[in-house]
């Protein structure tokens, strides 16, 4: 039964992806007169590869929070090297349909790395637990900074997040402790604490390159940062939380569209959705390439 369940999900979250995905595409469509007129300048090009390169920094970020997590639960021989190199080097799976085989990949060399799978399991249930835990709390202390009021109170997000962090955050501080089948230091919440400050940074990062994306696309308009971050984390969880959705592909951009909106002109919305979704993508593939020169290095390191 959990399986047909498990499978029932994701061929829904995969089908929720492509209407998401082919939605956006008929809104670019629509505004194809709009976006024929467009051009990208040398200042413009200069500021979307800068996103590319801030964007790189929020999955060091992640990184840096995983290696703590796994070294909370247990596996003290692994160094930041190696724990870049893991995460780096599984970071393009996600775009695998199924948004499962990142976390796969990390763990089949996190075991190759001699890291327990009880180990592994507790990391990933905290990881998992702490973006969803910071990313409801940004969005409840960024305030809402989107122009939909009506939307918000229909849905009773608010109350909703509010809730959430706190249910997260329960099973963050429990589960994990039962899953790494071991007794944790006594400052371990600490460590729990630390690497969601690291989220935060995660979120605070991707919201930064975004914004540069938006006034590279738009010809200058600045939004308050307020507004970038709940429009990031809020469309971020939504792709986060669709199974089957690769990198949270369609379902992201469509929830990022909707509420960047309120803000810009459509045409606006809808190119710079579209350019920073190129942004994430080429800054996950710069990750991925820094994971050969920090492979050799920690080899290199040792065998000194």
């Amino acid at each position: 039964m959990k399986k047909i369940l498990s499978a029932l999900a994701s061929k829904t979250g995969f089908l929720l992806a492509v209407l998401s995905i082919g939605f956006v595409a008929w809104k670019l469509w629509s505004a194809r007169g709009d976006i024929a007129d467009w051009e990208l300048g040398p200042g413009q090009l200069l500021l979307i590869a800068v996103s590319i390169l801030v964007y790189t920094l929020c999955c060091t970020s992640q990184a840096a929070a995983w290696h703590f997590l796994v070294r909370l639960f247990g596996a003290l021989h692994l160094t930041f090297l190696q724990s870049f190199m893991i995460n780096a080097r599984s970071q393009l799976a996600k775009y695998i349909p199924g948004n499962i085989f990142h976390f796969t990949g990390r763990h089949v060399m996190g075991k190759n790395a001699g890291i327990g799978h009880a180990v592994l399991a507790a990391a990933l249930v905290s990881e998992i637990a702490g973006l969803i835990t910071v990313a409801f709390l940004l969005i409840v202390l960024a305030r809402f900074g989107i122009d939909t009021p009506s939307l918000l109170e229909q849905y009773h997000i608010r109350e909703f997040s509010i809730g959430a962090i706190v249910i997260v955050l329960v099973l963050q501080f429990i589960l994990p402790r039962r899953l790494a089948g071991r007794e944790l230091p006594a400052a371990h919440y600490r460590f729990i604490v630390f690497s969601n400050s690291l989220y935060a940074l995660f979120f605070l990062v991707m919201s930064t390159a975004f914004g540069l994306t938006v006034f590279a696309v738009s010809g200058g308009v600045v939004l308050p940062f307020h507004v970038l971050l709940s429009v990031t984390a809020l469309s971020w969880l939504a792709g986060f939380v669709t199974p089957g959705a690769p990198a949270g592909l369609g379902v992201r951009d469509l929830v990022m569209m909707t509420l960047l909106g309120g803000h810009v002109s459509e045409t606006a919305a809808l190119l710079s959705v579209a350019v920073f979704r190129i942004v994430t993508v080429a800054g996950d593939t710069v990750f991925f390439l820094e994971s050969f020169p920090v492979e050799r290095l920690s080899r290199n390191n040792s065998g000194s």
